[in-house]
């Protein structure tokens, strides 16, 4: 079989992580057999391959504009001369035009959510080109992939005559985080404040900006609450607006700005704080919830379908639209080391029962479509 991986659009946030750890797993599974791979990546060095039955193509330009060029001009163009059996598209979108089957992972939240009308006009025009996008590729796709259970009631709610197949992925964890221990900060003894992590790249539904706001309507209240960000000071537009905030407010040795973290770097963090405060108002999956499960640290959030469908019973959920909700679930977990404690066993259990390896999700799709594959 001719079989092409596309996922040239995953350059940061959960979509880089699902590229990051499901690809690899894919072309181990079916390097040097008798298929002809074509994987288009979102840059060099994305993944590592030398198998001789996999071919690598690689986004070129660095511009919004300049990569659209280029999927337009020549990567869809290849992937039609290759002429796959079988095409799956990591990165929301099919590619019409192609003969064979198509599936897609969906994991952009906002191409099934109104959010974006919610912010301002250049979010929602964003978000409204990407929802087309996905709208004209949608009677291409053969099987549509979600995360979450919520997230297909929510797609069928907006899509409700799509036809095609559908299937929901299980949870997984990114294969790095094996090198810490499963549970290394459930026991971890308190400094002398109270550390909150929220790693997520800049977008408008993370909702950044309640943290702030919080700390600096709140500030003596949390006077001893720490909250780092894996944001740069440096990022032009909103990142640097909040950031002035935090200075003009006196806070930045409170809301405290990483910088982009490598995944060591990260877990590193991880292991440093004391809990994962998400005031995120979308999400698909929202891998931080499992990052945190599997390291022991309670999980603060907002109170949303999509937070419980992955959390269950292992958050503490808030209004996080009102800085007083989002500020008393806070002290809740700084206050209450038993509360804590229930919420991170809670979450080891979730871990334990759902979670399922790269590489086990990466056979099961193969299966389901039937692609014979190797062992790896």
């Amino acid at each position: 079989m001719r079989i092409a991986f596309v996922a040239n659009n995953l350059r940061d946030g959960g979509g880089r992580v699902v590229m990051a750890n499901l690809l690899p797993e894919f072309l181990e599974l079916l390097g040097n057999t008798g298929h002809q791979i074509l994987a288009v990546l979102p840059f060099k060095g994305a993944v590592d391959c030398d198998f001789k039955n996999v071919e690598l193509m690689h986004s070129a330009g660095r511009g919004t504009i300049e990569r659209f060029l280029w999927q337009k001009l020549a990567m869809e163009p290849r992937v039609r001369k290759f002429g796959p059996d079988w095409t799956f598209s990591m990165g929301n979108y099919a590619i019409n035009g192609l003969s064979g089957r198509q599936s897609v992972i969906l994991h952009n939240s906002n191409i099934y959510s109104d959010f974006a009308s919610s912010v301002g006009a250049r979010y929602w025009i964003e978000t409204r080109a990407k929802q087309i996008q996905f709208e004209r590729s949608l009677k291409s796709m053969d099987r549509l992939y979600f995360q979450t259970g919520v997230v297909e009631r929510d797609f069928e709610k907006r899509f409700p005559n799509y036809a095609g197949k559908k299937a929901v992925i299980d949870f997984f964890l990114p294969k790095e985080i094996f090198a810490k221990p499963a549970g290394a900060c459930a026991n971890k003894r308190r400094g002398k404040t109270f550390d909150l992590i929220y790693p997520a790249h800049m977008s408008f539904h993370k909702n950044h900006k309640i943290i702030v706001d919080t700390f600096v309507k709140y500030k003596d209240e949390l006077s001893d609450v720490r909250c780092y960000l894996t944001l740069d000071k440096n990022w032009k537009g909103f990142p640097r607006e909040l950031y002035n905030t935090i200075v003009q407010n006196g806070l930045e040795d409170s809301v405290i700005y990483t910088g982009f973290l490598p995944m060591d770097g990260l877990f590193d963090l991880y292991e440093k704080c004391d809990a994962l405060a998400m005031p995120t108002k979308l999400e698909s999956l929202g891998i931080p919830y499992l990052e945190a499960m599997y390291f022991g640290l309670p999980i603060v959030t907002t109170d949303a379908d999509f937070a419980r469908a992955v959390c269950g019973d292992a958050a503490l959920y808030c209004d996080t639209s009102s800085e007083e909700s989002f500020r008393d679930a806070i002290l809740k977990l700084r206050d209450s080391p038993e509360t804590a404690a229930e919420l991170v066993e809670r979450g080891r259990a979730i871990i334990s029962e759902k979670a399922k390896s790269c590489r086990e999700i990466a056979a099961g799709i193969l299966e389901l479509e039937n692609i014979p594959f190797g062992r790896g």
